[in-house]
């Protein structure tokens, strides 16, 4: 589960939206968070009903039990497992896929784009994991009840908004290199013109005398 049960549910909608505009490399991602979304979901249920509890349990240990004899089944809950405990290993795997699938000439800035949404994401989410609680939600003046809510809102907002940050820097450092070389390219040119051009004759004065 990510963050926070909020957080969760806020990320499915996100990724979803993208999956709606036509990133399918996307799909492994909604799954797994539609997965972690559903678990959390039967989990707060569970935690408040002492009845639903243990239905909850009865059910996990049936599927267990089922997921030991049934071959088919077992594997299916191995995809499961896997899809809802990788969730940012699927979110790097995007990425490659988009740039093994980028057109040549559209590679090299896919990757700078990538890479610097993947890395914003990242930096951004392991400072809120470690800081948010101390440094931000703690001098807010709000309740128990409500700080799942504040504190799922932040930690979304917080990582599309390094996410974003980072994807604009790589897009930023990948215009400076290319920048960079076309100034390479243009002075590479340029010498190559002044070595093909014929020597010119040296200046003499005019000689008066005659």
């Amino acid at each position: 589960m990510a963050f926070s049960p909020v957080a969760t549910f806020a990320f499915v909608g996100t990724n979803y939206n993208k999956v709606a505009n036509g990133d399918w490399t996307r799909y492994p991602v909604l799954g797994g968070q539609c997965i972690n979304a559903a678990e959390s979901t039967v989990q707060a249920v569970a935690k408040e009903s002492s009845v639903f509890a243990n239905a909850y349990g009865k059910a996990a240990n049936g599927l267990s039990n089922l997921a030991k004899s049934d071959k088919v089944f077992n594997g299916v809950s191995k995809v499961v497992k896997f899809l809802k405990n990788n969730i940012n290993p699927l979110i790097v795997a995007s990425g490659v896929t988009k740039v093994a699938l980028a057109k040549k000439e559209d590679r090299e800035k896919t990757i700078y784009s990538e890479g610097g949404m993947i890395t914003g994401m990242f930096l951004g989410e392991g400072w809120m994991k470690g800081h948010l609680d101390k440094v931000v939600l703690s001098k807010l003046p709000i309740s128990k009840k409500w700080l799942p809510v504040v504190r799922g809102t932040l930690f979304v907002a917080g990582s599309l908004t390094a996410s974003t940050i980072g994807q604009k820097i790589g897009k930023y450092l990948f215009g400076k290199v290319e920048v960079s070389r076309q100034e390479k390219a243009e002075k590479q040119a340029l010498q190559i013109k002044e070595a093909l051009q014929p020597d010119k004759e040296p200046y003499e004065p005019m000689n008066l005398k005659a």
